[in-house]
């Protein structure tokens, strides 16, 4: 079989179902695992170039989220499969669903195995209260998170969003009220890039007990936004960061 990935989350998934050799191309942002990179790049989210895809001729295009404009009507060579995961049974559901298609049921079962047994292994380690947190994936406008439903199998509580929702802007005064204990930043492309400054100088945002106590961190965004087998790595970082906020911080 040859596999066209047209999103991050899906390459890590044919990764880890180890059809990686049937993959034959990817998106230009499909760097884990770094050998992903190393694949034929077919442009990104929204500029797929659809005489490559067709020289490629593959037999499966997997999309994830954002359907390029190229392929909305394809008839080039290829069945095309559509993920589009909403919270976190999605993300096993589309596990699934990409196994099916790549002959690899078992392996996909035993993904999600082991992502539900280290989710539950986390619970008798959370913090001794809820963490309240703001989850931003985007910095201008900020952006709200609610990806699935990691914050609270670490063991906190999204002050802005809900499990299922889309990221979305807000007024200054909601999270003003909020009053987090601490700002989780995972900005889309910014890997391990950080810069504080660009959250902490923020106009009317130094009212904020998180700023005002230094409690913003940031974490790389493919281990929170990308909705795969990674996600149980960021859910450890997150209960990690909210174990160490209740460590250092008085409970009420």
């Amino acid at each position: 079989m040859r596999i066209v990935s047209l999103a991050p989350s899906n390459t890590e998934i044919l990764y880890a179902l180890g059809v990686e050799d049937q993959v034959v191309a990817v998106t230009r942002f499909c760097d884990w695992p770094l050998e992903a990179k190393n694949k034929v790049q077919i442009g990104g989210w929204i500029n797929t170039d659809a005489e490559r895809l067709k020289e490629l001729a593959p037999d499966l295009i997997l999309t994830s989220y954002f359907m390029p404009e190229p392929l909305r009507e394809w008839t080039g060579p290829g069945k095309l499969l559509h993920v589009e995961p909403k919270n976190l049974w999605d993300v096993f559901e589309s596990i699934r669903t990409i196994g099916e298609a790549v002959g690899a049921p078992e392996r996909a079962e035993a993904i999600v195995a082991r992502m539900k047994d280290g989710f539950a292994r986390l619970e008798p380690t959370a913090p001794k209260r809820a963490v309240r947190v703001y989850m931003e994936e985007w910095m201008e406008p900020p952006m709200a998170s609610g990806n699935w439903e990691l914050v609270a199998i670490a063991g906190g509580e999204e002050v802005l969003a809900e499990v299922g929702q889309a990221s979305h802007d807000f007024p200054l005064a909601a999270l003003t009220v909020a009053d987090p204990d601490l700002i989780v930043c995972h900005w889309c492309g910014w890997g391990e890039r950080t810069d504080n400054k660009r959250i902490v100088e923020r106009p009317g945002w130094q009212d904020i007990r998180a700023i005002r106590d230094k409690q913003v961190y940031f974490v790389h965004d493919s281990l929170l936004n990308r909705p795969g087998p990674r996600l149980l790595k960021g859910a450890l970082i997150l209960q990690r960061l909210f174990n160490s906020v209740v460590a250092n911080t008085k409970v009420p």
